[in-house]
């Protein structure tokens, strides 16, 4: 997986300005990492770059909504032209089912185990 791939989709889920995106570029590659150690046995890593990139997107948004939720207590969120406004439950919620979503579409070439950050 291409960090800049992973970058590019974080940004397009989290809305965020590239200059902003940058601040989060570890959480980024943190999720690659994991997802990179969960990988099944033979699996072609190049084959399946696009669904990888957009799990460890995913996983590094629920991640980034985490931290602002404990952070900042996030009150509204912006993906794109739209703005979210909401409570921080609902807004961690929001994120894990877009991160569970990105991992059931890659979990026939992933370990069984489960990795990530529970809700708050």
């Amino acid at each position: 997986m291409e960090l800049k791939s992973v970058m590019v989709r974080f940004a397009i889920i989290s809305g965020l300005p590239d200059e902003q995106v940058n601040k989060w570029i570890d959480i980024c590659e943190d999720a690659i990492s994991e997802i990179k150690t969960h990988l099944k046995p033979g699996i072609d890593e190049k084959e399946n770059e696009n669904r990888l990139c957009a799990a460890a997107a995913s996983l590094s948004f629920y991640r980034y909504i985490l931290f602002l939720a404990a952070r900042e207590g996030v009150d509204s969120f912006s993906i794109g032209e739209f703005s979210v406004r909401s409570n921080k439950r609902t807004s961690v919620e929001a994120a894990h089912r877009i991160w569970l979503e990105a991992k059931a579409a890659v979990s026939e070439i992933l370990t069984n185990d489960d990795f990530s950050f529970k809700g708050v």
